[in-house]
């Protein structure tokens, strides 16, 4: 979690606000794909090295689970992940799945 909190998210805030990151207008669009590209080099980490086998815990569901599904989603992640991450996908998939979550996940993350 402290791994997506601090590496991940300061991508998001390039991807989302590219703008913010140089005064020249014109650097957004390669701020915001650079921003894109080493968020995913994050997920690519997570999947190497985490090795979610469905959860992060292995049989153990927790909390983490819910919230590196969530934010799987995040950079147009739902596009990318199921070819290039299959171990968070499964993750995103066990997670978006549970009887308790499928519901809110529906109507907030597949909208």
């Amino acid at each position: 979690m402290a791994l997506v909190a601090g590496e991940f998210y300061p991508h998001v805030t390039r991807y989302d606000y590219p703008e913010r990151f140089s005064p020249d207008p014109t650097h957004a669009p390669a701020i915001a794909a650079r921003a894109q590209e080493m968020g995913r080099e994050v997920w690519r980490l997570i999947e190497r090295e985490c090795a979610p086998s469905p959860f992060v815990l292995g049989d153990r569901f927790s909390v983490a689970d819910i919230y590196l599904a969530a934010l799987s989603r995040w950079n147009k992640g739902a596009q990318w992940m199921p070819a290039e991450c299959p171990r968070v996908e499964a993750l995103v998939r066990a997670v978006s799945t549970r009887p308790r979550i499928a519901p809110v996940w529906r109507k907030h993350v597949q909208g």
